[in-house]
């Protein structure tokens, strides 16, 4: 357009074929008589069988961006994407004992899965100068047929009201920003701070998404010489209330709300020859107890719920490298 402006476009297309050999999904497995097979489950749930399915997907972008006066630009955008959903969440089928619907440990995958849709509009502002830089982005994200990992409730789509751990397509919105700061100061010194939030809801059901982190950030402080340099950096996340623990009227993938926390680190480095370098640090210097919002929803098919494991305590640290 001009030399301080430009507008750019691109168009995706992909073609997803999936599908499962019927004689594998309609093998029921040695155990049980509980036991079924994944063509079984399929139907039971869903109300259809381990089809192959064909997706055609086109996507794109539209971007403007702009460049101010003295490093100070922006850029706006708008994109739709779409994601199919992957092996798991069309095709997994495990046994587990039948329980009661707070307990269920099976899990379904739905071969009826429609494509996620994304509508997405961006913002970002940013500046860069000689001793700072900064950036702001801003999104908001409209998802049509969001695949969820949920409970089987008898919700529209789900036959069955069990708690089995099932996909379904549901509308969702998906809303955030993130915020990156750097300065440089009294020749040898450089601070920086970085914010990062997401909201995200399900807008059929009017429930918040399970596993979003909250609003999280670092400040650093770095001292650089020539051959050597000392910095720290404090982590912290601020508390997670905006949860989906309850397996009994929602996917219960959320252990529960999340305190907020704090973790200071420090490290440093020193050239010892022109080829070495040794790194020195100190993670958690406090040793303090704290756990991520997202937790690590167990991959394991046999162990399927969530879980919540405390991230590790102080930790000392060394590594040295060579560069030739």
């Amino acid at each position: 357009m001009t030399e301080q402006s430009r507008l750019t476009a691109r168009l995706r297309y992909d073609r997803t074929e999936a599908s499962v050999s019927q004689s594998r999904a309609e093998l029921v497995p040695v155990g049980p008589a509980w036991v079924r097979s994944a063509e079984q489950f399929y139907r039971a749930y869903f109300g259809v069988g381990a089809e192959h399915k064909d997706e055609d997907n086109l996507g794109g972008f539209l971007t403007y961006a702009h460049n101010l006066s003295d490093g100070l630009s922006f850029s706006v955008g708008v994109s739709r994407t779409l994601r199919s959903a992957d092996a798991t969440e069309r095709y997994i089928a495990s046994n587990a004992m039948p329980s009661t619907v707070a307990n269920n440990q099976r899990w379904v995958g739905n071969p009826g899965l429609d494509p996620e849709s994304h509508h997405q509009i961006g913002l970002t502002l940013a500046k860069v100068a000689t001793h700072w830089n900064t950036q702001l982005d801003l999104f908001y994200d409209r998802v049509d047929d969001f695949i969820l990992r949920d409970r089987a409730h008898g919700q529209p789509g789900i036959l069955l009201a069990d708690g089995t751990f099932i996909y379904r397509n549901i509308d969702a919105e998906l809303t955030g920003g993130e915020w990156t700061d750097s300065i440089a100061f009294a020749r040898h010194w450089r601070a920086g701070a970085s914010l990062a939030y997401v909201y995200a809801q399900d807008r059929t059901d009017s429930t918040p998404i399970a596993q979003t982190p909250p609003l999280g950030g670092t400040v650093s402080l770095d001292y650089l010489a020539e051959r050597w340099s000392v910095g720290t950096t404090v982590n912290w996340n601020d508390t997670q209330n905006r949860v989906d623990e309850n397996p009994l009227t929602g996917s219960g993938l959320d252990v529960g709300p999340t305190a907020g926390w704090w973790i200071l680190d420090i490290y440093g480095q020193a050239q010892i020859t022109k080829f070495a370098t040794l790194s020195l640090g100190v993670d958690n210097l406090f040793d303090r107890a704290y756990a991520y919002a997202v937790n690590r929803a167990n991959v394991d098919p046999f162990n399927p719920g969530p879980v919540q494991v405390n991230e590790p305590g102080q930790q000392l640290w060394a590594r040295a490298s060579l560069d030739f």
